[in-house]
């Protein structure tokens, strides 16, 4: 799916990793190497990615109401395990669109595949636990696992196909962090 195809309604964003090794990632990156032949894949990370909208009126909250919905969400991600445990995960809360890093070397591109389950039922958990302990009405959550992969690059459009062909599982041989029964996705570039 096209971030073309999907709306825009996130106004905030809590996007958690691992403070050490990513077992999954690593085990996936080696995967992708030996079975799939991804000898132009040099990294792979994974994060979980919260989408939190204040919808429907998102867009036009002023100002206060922004910073005020902002310092409230940031408060019960610090203070709660509801978004990620401390002792083992980092988080960072971002406001609009997800952004990639830079690639770290010269003829590469970092391409995310946001990946969401279908049908999503962590966000909405989310969204009750927010209005019950945290008072936040009206939001709507989103779960997502964002991977990040650092390809050669071959052009925006050419780089962002080899993501895909690399990610979503079209036969047993061919893809391996999307099924595509259950799960949308989207392809991101740096």
């Amino acid at each position: 799916m096209s971030a073309e195809q999907r709306p825009t309604r996130s106004l905030f964003r809590i996007r958690v990793g691992l403070r050490g090794e990513d077992l999954a990632a690593i085990s996936a990156l080696e995967a992708l190497r030996d079975e799939l032949g991804a000898e132009d894949l040099e990294a792979l990370s994974r994060e979980t990615v919260w989408e939190i909208g204040l919808a429907p009126r998102a867009s036009a909250l002023s100002d206060g109401e922004r910073l005020a919905a902002r310092a409230q969400l940031e408060k019960a991600a610090r203070e709660s395990l509801l978004f990620a445990n401390p002792v083992k995960e980092r988080w960072t809360l971002e406001e609009g669109a997800i952004r990639l890093p830079a690639a770290r070397a010269a003829g590469r591109r970092l391409v995310g595949l946001l990946v969401r389950d279908l049908p999503d039922r962590d966000g909405p958990a989310r969204a009750r636990a927010l209005e019950s302990a945290w008072g936040m009405r009206g939001l709507s959550v989103r779960r997502e696992t964002l991977w990040t992969l650092d390809l050669r690059d071959l052009g925006p459009e050419a780089t962002a196909q080899r993501a895909q062909s690399l990610g979503v599982t079209t036969r047993r041989r061919a893809g391996l962090l999307v099924n595509p029964h259950y799960q949308e996705w989207e392809i991101l570039l740096d």
